[in-house]
């Protein structure tokens, strides 16, 4: 069978896409809000018997459902690839880490098939995660996967996001793995605490000066002192509201990436969406200057993860 049903369930969003797997053309796709942290949500409060298993697939099947008038030969049976939080504590199934170090192409990874059922009518494959003693990841070691690894080059991955990671591969094996939590503490910033009055969130992605700044300071200075400058720019009306929020964005990017100034890395590579892509070039850029810098569509290395990793099944 050509096509397959790739699944990006993180813990915010859920993305599903119909892919041609030879030509890895995309066929259909769908983005919502409907995240694994939403959906466990709304299924407590759920009556008890609703299955939690058949309650998540129910989700599933509800968009695939969407594209069954585009397609004169049924959808069923078709396989369906779920990486992300699918697989963790508040998912379909837990399933367990793969220890790393292990092979950044994906083939080490553990795969649970999922036979289809009447209630179900796809086979279901959930990629589970991957961690070291101290770290973990779900969903990053499929983006890993889908990216081209050059031999005999010490090489750092940053996948930026609500908790970035930080992969390093040597010779083909990730061997350690750094997770900040950027956006989610930029997001808790923003929308909880004191500086909320003085932050607002501009129409259309810029990056001002106030931007730049940010990167900078974060990198160098103590970002608990740095954070409340937010405020007293909006006290003394030395930044706008629009350009606070560039300059804390720059702040927690700047002390994400201040933390590779001075390693051991032969490339670095970006795996991101484009608003994230261009915020953490520019960042790399002015704290890595003249560094070899390589970016990949997020979207993009999920599909081709996706296409390596069910060419194995």
């Amino acid at each position: 069978m050509n096509k397959f049903i790739s699944c990006d369930w993180g813990t915010s969003n859920l993305r599903l896409r119909l892919v041609d797997k030879e030509s890895k053309k995309l066929l259909k796709q769908i983005e919502t809000n409907e995240g694994i942290a939403a959906v466990h949500h709304s299924w407590k409060k759920e009556p008890e018997a609703t299955d939690r298993f058949f309650y998540y697939l129910s989700i599933l099947k509800r968009h695939i459902d969407k594209w069954k008038n585009d397609y004169a030969s049924p959808l069923e049976n078709i396989p369906l690839l779920v990486s992300g939080m699918a697989s963790s504590t508040i998912g379909i199934v837990e399933l367990d880490y793969v220890q790393m170090p292990m092979q950044a192409d994906g083939s080490g990874l553990l795969v649970k098939k999922i036979n289809s059922s009447t209630q179900f009518p796809f086979p279901l494959f959930i990629i589970s995660g991957a961690c070291t003693s101290n770290d973990a990841m779900r969903g990053e070691e499929t983006l890993l996967a889908g990216c081209n690894i050059v031999p005999d080059k010490r090489e750092l991955f940053i996948f930026p996001g609500t908790h970035s990671k930080h992969v390093m591969v040597m010779n083909g094996i990730a061997d350690s793995l750094s997770t900040y939590m950027t956006g989610e503490l930029f997001a808790l910033l923003a929308q909880q605490s004191v500086l909320s009055a003085s932050i607002q969130e501009p129409e259309n992605d810029m990056h001002s000066i106030f931007f730049e700044k940010g990167i900078v300071e974060g990198s160098e200075r103590n970002l608990l002192n740095r954070i409340f400058q937010v405020r007293i720019n909006h006290l003394f009306k030395t930044a706008t509201a629009i350009e606070n929020f560039e300059y804390l964005s720059g702040l927690l990017i700047g002390a994400e990436l201040g933390s590779i100034k001075g390693n051991d890395i032969d490339l670095i590579t970006v795996v991101a969406g484009e608003g994230l892509m261009n915020k953490y070039l520019i960042g790399l850029k002015l704290l890595l200057p003249g560094r070899k810098i390589n970016q990949l569509d997020a979207g993009t290395a999920l599909v081709n993860g996706h296409c390596k990793i069910i060419s194995t099944l």
